[in-house]
């Protein structure tokens, strides 16, 4: 059985780690406790500190249209439906975030390419400063 373009090129397309798995080590090389992964509140965010009412949600850049960012590529084919999708992921975190800083949470989005060797760094002197203050 042969392998069409599509499948072959997302087999080949696979990822040792996951933007999520990346931050949890960052958070843990930082000493960063006390914080939880995937809890059922509002957004679902991928870091919660509930105690200090502090949530993180890191985002890939393609699924949640990440302006400016290189890694954010409008599809060429079924533009529409790509993003119609992307829209509504946008339309669902602003709300998310907005609804979350209303019940008196600090939430920090962390985009995948931020993430990146060369960026990394500095967006962990971010998220230090801001859950420190």
């Amino acid at each position: 059985m042969r392998m069409s373009s599509a499948s072959r090129s997302v087999a080949e397309n696979r990822h040792g780690t996951t933007a999520g798995e990346v931050s949890q080590d960052l958070l843990r090389a930082a000493d960063l406790v006390g914080w939880r992964r995937h809890q059922h509140i509002l957004g679902r965010p991928d870091f919660v500190w509930f105690k200090a009412k502090f949530a993180i949600f890191v985002d890939g850049c393609f699924w949640h249209g990440h302006a400016d960012c290189k890694y954010f590529v409008v599809p060429k084919t079924r533009t529409d439906f790509w993003m119609g999708k992307i829209m509504t992921n946008m339309s669902n975190d602003a709300l998310a975030v907005r609804r979350l800083r209303a019940m008196g949470w600090k939430v920090f989005t962390v985009w995948e390419c931020q993430l990146k060797p060369k960026l990394v760094r500095q967006t962990l002197a971010r998220l230090m400063g801001r859950i420190v203050s």
